[in-house]
């Protein structure tokens, strides 16, 4: 997946965001994956968790595994690492948001993130396993 079409697929499932993508592009003239996902992912379910907006959080996190389906299958795709790295390593430094994102992501996401990222980052070596529903 390009950061062009992760930026489709966001565009298509918030539509009432498109400022933010707006400004992705007219700050960077380009899509740059890492910075748009802290934008539009990272910064935005921190604060759906932390004002309680649980139906914008729901939405966050199944957008997260909806993208990890679609390129769960490539090892090098850009998109799968901008998942492992910027956007779980965010959603993992507050517990409770952390189990609350795995109780909502598919068993097959949850399983890659236990036994793949946790074991193979070195910057998630302490975060706890999430939790089967």
């Amino acid at each position: 997946m390009t950061g062009k079409e992760f930026l489709t697929e966001y565009a298509e499932w918030f539509p009432e965001k498109q400022n933010l993508c707006e400004e992705h592009i007219s700050e960077f003239s380009e899509i740059l994956p890492h910075i748009f996902a802290m934008q539009t992912v990272n910064i935005e379910i921190n604060k759906a968790f932390q004002n309680g907006d649980t139906k914008y959080f729901e939405r966050l996190c199944r957008f997260v595994d909806h993208l990890w389906h679609l390129v769960c299958h490539d090892d090098n795709d850009e998109i799968l690492n901008v998942i492992d790295v910027t956007i779980l390593e965010s959603i993992s430094d507050d517990k409770t948001m952390w189990q609350r994102f795995g109780s909502l992501i598919s068993g097959e996401f949850r399983e890659y993130i236990n036994k793949v990222v946790l074991t193979g980052n070195v910057l998630m070596a302490h975060v706890e396993n999430l939790q089967q529903r």
